[in-house]
């Protein structure tokens, strides 16, 4: 799927730009841009390892749950110090 916008962005909306390509693991990057100056910040797989951890993870949270969640429920879940959600 491929969209195009043809027009100036206002300032009040947020600019999404997504490309697929290469055969690096994953790399994604976010901007800030304004007028003087962007930040990015980018990161970079470097092996399926940590992919494959991430999955490993993500399962062992999971395994006593029911219901839908999202990866950000796990991440919530990480960062709060609760690896099984306690």
């Amino acid at each position: 799927m491929t969209e195009s916008l043809n027009r100036r962005i206002n300032e009040d909306e947020m600019h999404l730009l997504c490309i697929r390509a290469g055969a690096i693991y994953g790399e994604h990057s976010v901007f800030f841009d304004s007028e003087g100056d962007e930040i990015e910040l980018t990161h970079r797989v470097r092996s399926r390892v940590g992919l494959a951890i991430g999955a490993l993870v993500a399962a062992e949270w999971i395994r006593d749950k029911k219901g839908f969640y999202a990866f950000s429920d796990v991440f919530k879940s990480l960062i709060s110090g609760g690896q099984n959600g306690k």
